[in-house]
């Protein structure tokens, strides 16, 4: 799920909430892709914008056609309609997508993950990459406070880890400058990162910055983290949440989407394991946090 402007968007069908309302409303699909990310940002007009990039096409269910991970494409939300940009260099699938300041960045992908690619939405091309991100991970969770990126978690293999590690830290980049740092990690070992799962990271921009936090859910925890922008420090936010019913919406490993938007806190789920039948349920739920 992806915030922008006042709603939330989620779905290729792509599904428009509104939180003030708790209400959906169907809006144009979005190009027929998998795996793709997203990120929230402006048009030339400065008008909240919807940025799609890379993800798989499918053949056949074992097959893909070989224009998957090239996919650039916009949907301009105020008038309802998506538009092709410039074709990609190739980022695959599970690249996590931010918007600040004009560029588009894309990182954490599967198969070149280091890299930091950026498009300029003014100029409307791709340019030279970013600094690379200190190790390699693929599959992190990536978002925008003030002047900076937040990176955190990941799968990879590199420093710290003799093989596979989920990635348990939090690195800011500075546009600025061009470099990236190694922030306060997240509770938990070295190791205990959700893997590689997009879309686990939100910050409220409603929020002053001298009081912004990064709210983080680990789904085998069942808890939310936030993490204090100011301060450089986390604190244990919620543990043990329920949807309307009063049903544990705890699911199986990695996190889940979260969305901070006018003072609240949403958390997304399109399954749940059921621990009464031993199986996963197939849903779509939204859960206020706070």
């Amino acid at each position: 799920m992806t915030r922008c402007g006042a709603q939330c968007y989620v779905g290729r069908s792509v599904e428009e909430y509104d939180p003030k309302y708790g209400r959906w409303r169907r809006l144009q699909e979005a190009p027929l892709v998998e795996a793709a990310g997203t990120a929230c940002g402006e048009d030339e007009q400065g008008r909240p914008a919807l940025y799609l990039v890379g993800g798989t096409q499918k053949l056949t269910e074992f097959s893909y056609t070989r224009f998957s991970g090239y996919l650039f494409a916009r949907y301009r939300i105020a008038e309802d309609r998506w538009e092709a940009l410039p074709d990609t260099a190739g980022v695959g699938q599970d690249q996590s997508v931010v918007w600040l300041n004009g560029i588009v960045y894309v990182t954490s992908v599967y198969d070149d993950s280091q890299a930091v690619r950026r498009f300029d939405t003014a100029t409307m091309t791709w340019l030279s990459n970013a600094a690379d991100v200190p190790v390699p991970v693929w599959g992190a969770s990536v978002v925008a406070v003030g002047a900076h990126l937040y990176l955190y978690g990941g799968r990879g293999r590199g420093e710290g880890c003799p093989g596979w590690c989920n990635y348990n830290r939090l690195y800011r980049y500075d546009p600025s400058s061009n470099t990236w740092a190694r922030m306060a990690d997240a509770p938990g070992g070295e190791n205990s990162g959700p893997g590689s799962r997009r879309g686990g990271l939100a910050a409220d921009p409603d929020v002053p910055l001298a009081e912004a936090k990064i709210y983080m859910h680990k789904a085998m925890e069942d808890a939310v983290y936030a993490y204090s922008v100011a301060g450089d420090t986390w604190e244990t936010y919620a543990v043990g949440m329920n949807d309307a019913g009063g049903n544990s919406v705890k699911r199986g490993g990695g996190m889940s989407g979260l969305v901070a938007l006018h003072g609240r806190l949403l958390y997304v789920s399109g399954s749940r394991w059921n621990y009464a039948t031993g199986s996963w349920d197939e849903w779509t739920n939204i859960v206020d946090v706070r």
